[in-house]
């Protein structure tokens, strides 16, 4: 009967040992999950993150051309007007008339617009890099705000389930 009596309590020693075995596992189980679960929020992150950071740079480089551009039909406008490209004047002896003075007229205005647009052109394209550089950066804080808000979340939901869990530290 004795035997019987240490079968029995070594059945029931078992199944106590068993279930707090699987309540450990189940613990260990949700805290992996949730591990998980921010790693994929900060891969989520992280990729969306690195696409805005590609596309800025691909806006960056496009801009950047488009200043080189601007800076060289710059160059070649100021090289016009310094190598005097402009046709004689009147006082050396030449007339123009009619037609003539009318394409004159023209070819100064568009000579002193070939000039004017590069400039602004530039001028412009470089307010619209700072402004660029200045909404990167605004938006890349607000992803790394996102980053943290998420590993402050995680962990307050790790304290919460070692605390349910009867261990009240998070470490454990």
């Amino acid at each position: 009967m004795s035997f019987l009596l240490a079968l029995e309590f070594a059945e029931v020693f078992g199944l106590a040992h068993s279930i707090h075995s699987y309540a450990r596992d189940e613990t260990w189980a949700k805290r992996s999950y949730l591990v998980e679960i921010q790693a994929l929020r900060i891969d989520i992150l992280n990729t969306v993150r690195e696409e805005v950071r590609d596309r800025f740079t691909v806006w960056g480089n496009s801009l950047d051309n488009l200043m080189v551009v601007a800076t060289l039909m710059l160059s070649i406008g100021f090289g016009f007007v310094v190598e005097g490209t402009f046709p004689p004047q009147e006082h050396d002896g030449f007339r123009y008339e009619g037609a003539q003075e009318v394409v004159l007229i023209c070819y100064a205005i568009f000579a002193a617009l070939a000039m004017v647009f590069p400039l602004l052109s530039l001028m412009l394209t470089v307010t619209v890099r700072f402004e660029v550089a200045k909404v990167q950066k605004q938006v890349l804080g607000d992803i790394h705000g996102k980053i943290r808000e998420i590993l402050r979340e995680h962990g307050e939901i790790a304290i919460a389930a070692a605390q349910r869990a009867g261990r009240g530290d998070a470490r454990a």
